[in-house]
């Protein structure tokens, strides 16, 4: 992602940097083609609303555990390495006993984190070109680039889903004998957390038309097609926990990268003031809707945002 930043921030360079060249090539020649036919270039800041960041179900595998009665009640193991230590002392010694077969299966996690508002808030450059005017109309096509960074986390404890126990009568050198007596226990309990970063960067272009209420006051609605892309990571983990002492019994872990460009649509609306011929300061409201979630295998982010940007204009 670090690269992705580097090749941004050059963009907002360049386009700051043409923006000052073109402007200086295109003088009107004539008082009225100084009302229209000018570039101007905004910078600023952005906020979205963002929703939450949805992290998606993960299951721990079923588990099959057990413990002799004769020992510590609780101190589960897995089945396959611990039954045939049930009936056997630590001398070595053999006899009868009985073992409680741990059966836990059904365990889930999923969740949720919203956005911090820094998270939310982002940096914005743009350029305009006055096209057509008429009377107090005047209409202009837009460029604009917005980037958000985000950090979203999730964790939980809980119990381990469906959990019960049987018993089984060992006699070493002999096959457990079936398994009987089923009763609902709690020796296990199960944890997992998530989180997810990502890195946007939000490309749009739009019409954007200008009601002059005044000489320093402009009214203006704008509308236009966006393309994003979402840079992500994310990982998550569960994992199925002995209540006796905390031992990490079985569990999953997931990581996953992804870059999605995701196409959308935005309507804005808002008012500039001008202090002068070349300075102006601009409040806009906007809506952006996006096509498609971002999304890695682990969480999804709805990029549908209400927002606004605050700018300084400079025109030229």
């Amino acid at each position: 992602m670090s690269s992705m930043k580097k090749f941004v921030s050059s963009l907002m360079t360049v386009l700051f940097a043409g923006g000052l060249v073109c402007a200086q090539e295109a003088r009107p020649e004539t008082s009225s083609e100084a009302e229209f036919g000018r570039l101007a270039v905004n910078i600023g800041a952005a906020y979205r609303n963002f929703p939450s960041t949805r992290f998606k179900s993960t299951s721990l595998p079923a588990f099959k555990g057990v413990f002799p009665q004769s020992g510590l009640a609780g101190n589960v193991v897995e089945y396959n390495t611990g039954i045939d230590k049930v009936g056997v002392d630590s001398l070595g010694n053999e006899f009868q006993d009985v073992a409680v077969v741990v059966h836990q299966s059904d365990s889930s996690f999923a969740g949720s984190d919203s956005p911090d508002f820094s998270e939310c808030l982002g940096p914005a450059i743009g350029i305009s070109y006055d096209f057509w005017q008429k009377n107090r109309l005047t209409l202009a096509a837009t460029a604009s680039f917005q980037y958000y960074s985000q950090d979203a986390k999730s964790g939980a404890g809980r119990d381990a889903g469906t959990e019960y126990s049987t018993y089984q009568t060992v006699l070493p050198g002999l096959p457990p004998a079936p398994e009987r007596d089923s009763h609902d226990t709690d020796y296990l309990t199960a944890r997992g957390k998530a989180k997810f970063e990502m890195d946007l960067y939000a490309f749009d272009l739009g019409l954007r038309l200008d009601y002059a209420a005044v000489d320093s006051l402009f009214l203006f609605a704008a509308v236009g097609p966006t393309l994003a892309l979402a840079d992500m990571e994310s990982s998550s983990s569960t994992s199925l926990i002995r209540r006796l002492d905390g031992t990490r019994l079985a569990g999953q872990t997931s990581r996953d990268s992804s870059q999605d460009w995701i196409f959308g649509v935005y309507a804005s609306c808002g008012a500039a003031f001008w202090f002068n011929e070349r300075i102006g300061a601009s409040l806009e409201i906007r809506y952006d809707e996006a096509f498609n979630h971002a999304s890695t295998k682990d969480a999804s982010q709805n990029l549908d945002s209400f927002g606004g940007l605050l700018k300084v204009i400079t025109r030229f």
